[in-house]
């Protein structure tokens, strides 16, 4: 493109069916700020990730096994959005068993993850596990209002401080 060339951006056309008027006050400026605002907020909340680090159990608290240790609520930033990532730590390594933990959408009576969180014994983190987590993507989308629960399937032994970080895109 030349320098002093101007950029053309086609106009779909289902917008050429607008009265000509209609069409001229998309070049008001304030409009085509409005505009551009809205296309900058749709397209940052796609490619945005959204981190939610979730403390299921304090530091000095023994990793114990149950459903809903931890039950939090989707709000509307995060509405529409899909799960992309899961980790799980704690602060205090188990010293035979690893934990298991699920992400289950309360709501929907889904389990998140097809195949759970697991940290391995003598390990602080999910990150290093034997065995990888998996995303179902047919319970991946969360939707305002939705109740998810962080669920511990397996607790190892002697382990403490349970911590899960999901991240939303």
């Amino acid at each position: 493109m030349e320098p002093n060339e101007e950029k053309v951006i086609p106009i779909k056309e289902e917008k050429l069916e607008k009265p000509e008027e209609e069409l001229l006050s998309i070049v008001d400026p304030i409009e085509a700020d409005k505009y551009r605002q809205e296309i900058l907020s749709k397209a940052w909340r796609k490619s945005s990730n959204r981190i939610v680090d979730l403390k299921v159990m304090t530091d000095t608290t023994v990793v114990t096994t149950g459903d809903g240790k931890y039950i939090f609520f989707i709000p509307p930033e995060l509405d529409f959005l899909l799960l992309r990532t899961a980790y799980a730590y704690i602060t205090t390594v188990s010293s035979s068993g690893a934990l298991t933990i699920q992400v289950r959408n309360v709501t929907d009576s889904v389990d998140i993850l097809s195949t759970a969180l697991t940290i391995d014994a003598n390990e602080f983190s999910s990150l290093t596990a034997a065995t990888s987590y998996v995303i179902n993507k047919a319970n991946d989308l969360v939707q305002s209002g939705d109740r998810i629960a962080i669920d511990v399937d397996g607790a190892g032994t002697g382990a403490q401080g349970l911590g899960v970080i999901l991240t939303f895109n």
